[in-house]
């Protein structure tokens, strides 16, 4: 609802504004989207290196089996992911791609979820 009512943004933390902007700016700072994807096993210190390295891919996230990468380019970081999941026979268990929007930039920011 915010990206469409308001004008301006402002992103809080423990009573503290961290991000003020227009919710374009705000979720344009996300890159083109945002991939997650499931893995069966845990991933090591040089696999997550080499994702974080991939061209594509600006930031990875990495909690529990789930992985958070924060792409350039969604479209082309997705077959670089796989590429290197293929290369390594690294099991994915889930794929999903997001359209950044407030409550990722949010997520991104703070590290923690909305609350209802």
């Amino acid at each position: 609802e915010a990206e469409l009512l308001c004008h301006r943004v402002a992103i809080m933390d423990e009573g503290r504004i961290i991000a003020l902007d227009t919710p374009q700016n705000l979720i344009s700072t996300l890159g083109t989207g945002l991939i997650h994807v499931g893995v069966k096993d845990e991933l090591d210190d040089e696999m997550l290196a080499r994702l974080q390295a991939l061209p594509q891919v600006k930031n990875v996230v990495h909690r529990d089996n789930t992985l958070a990468f924060e792409t350039v380019d969604a479209q082309r970081a997705l077959l670089e992911i796989i590429g290197l999941f293929n290369e390594t026979d690294t099991a994915m268990t889930s794929l999903e791609i997001l359209e950044p929007n407030l409550e990722s930039v949010f997520i991104q920011l703070t590290g923690k979820q909305l609350r209802d």
